[in-house]
């Protein structure tokens, strides 16, 4: 019976030692799977820690518009509210301030105008803001430019941040002619040569003019209007070229094309424009209409108002101040506002 029992406990053996095998296996693999997941975190925290330490979050420096306007400033020399470009910009360098650069730009070319580093007297050592104040005032060269400033900061580790501001057009202050009378005769007289039939515009020369000066001093076109008489139009003012009396002209041998539009007088006054409000006589005349002919300012009296663009684009805007007849003559007398030219 021994011998029996002896091949029965091999094989029970032999599934023991295989189930311990296994569960040994298992161990060794569970005790790995353990280890490499510690050392997968452990380096994930050094990467973490690595990056942080080499990559740092860089701060960058900033620039804000605190005043001034943000759109487009439009300027009049001498204007006592719009003569000057005033405007504060703040710079922020977390990292350390370095130094602000303020330029000027003009037609598309920047040059330096200002320029604020640590040594500066303004800048407070050891401050990483700086608060720039722009006090610039309008000049004869900025007419008719495209102008503007541009600021850029730099802090400690050379990093840049940029601002454009300070656009502005700008344009000259208008001429103020006052008492300027202009005469035609009854029956008119075309070629009498003492007769102040002519307005003359002539750079900043703004006066009347009679037929002897046009001869003398070879004006011709520099004649802007003609004062006249006519059934259809009654008094008026015409440019030499429509004229409808021709014999005011035939010795204006260049012929000017002045353009009228008459101005409802009671939608502009008059007596509350100054010489800085170069913006307004443009508009005014940029939305009148013209009346039954764009080179004549018909039916004229006193109180009326009329805009005029002459061919060298000079634009103004007069008011008939006095009208009257003193027998065979009549006088009309005129206030105007014109603007300049950038030659003038």
């Amino acid at each position: 019976m021994k011998p029996l029992n002896k091949h029965l406990e091999q094989p029970i053996l032999e599934k023991n030692n295989f189930r311990h095998k296994i569960g040994y296996y298992a161990m060794c693999a569970a005790v790995v799977s353990y280890i490499a997941l510690a050392l997968f975190t452990l380096s994930s925290c050094s990467s973490d820690d690595d990056s942080s330490t080499s990559n740092p979050t860089i701060q960058q420096p900033s620039l804000s518009l605190l005043s001034g306007d943000t759109g487009l400033h439009q300027g009049v020399i001498g204007s006592p509210e719009s003569g000057s470009l005033q405007y504060s910009v703040k710079a922020i360098a977390p990292e350390g301030f370095n130094q602000l650069v303020i330029q000027k730009v003009v037609d598309g070319i920047a040059t330096e105008y200002e320029t604020i580093n640590v040594n500066h007297p303004n800048y407070i050592a050891g401050s990483n803001t700086f608060t720039y104040n722009l006090n610039y005032i309008l000049n004869i060269n900025d007419v008719d430019k495209d102008l503007s400033f541009k600021a850029i900061v730099t802090d400690a580790n050379d990093n840049t941040t940029s601002l454009d501001f300070a656009e502005a057009e700008v344009k000259q202050s208008l001429q103020f002619v006052e008492s300027l009378f202009i005469q035609t005769k009854l029956p008119i007289e075309p070629f009498n040569v003492n007769v102040n039939h002519f307005l003359r515009v002539d750079g900043d020369t703004v006066e009347n003019a009679n037929l002897g000066d046009v001869v003398n001093l070879q004006i011709n076109e520099k004649v802007a209007a003609v004062f006249s008489l006519n059934d259809a139009y009654g008094y008026y003012l015409s440019s030499p070229n429509a004229v409808i009396e021709t014999d005011f002209v035939i010795e204006i041998q260049d012929k000017a094309t002045t353009k009228f539009k008459e101005i409802d007088s009671e939608s502009v006054n008059f007596d509350e424009l100054n010489i800085y409000d170069t913006y307004e006589i443009e508009t005014i005349y940029n939305n009148a209409s013209f009346n039954t002919h764009q080179q004549r300012a018909t039916q004229l009296e006193q109180g009326k108002l009329f805009s005029m663009l002459t061919d060298d684009g000079k634009i103004a805007l007069f008011k008939i101040t006095y009208f009257n007849v003193e027998g065979g003559n009549v006088y009309a007398g005129l206030e105007m506002y014109i603007s300049k030219l950038p030659t003038d």
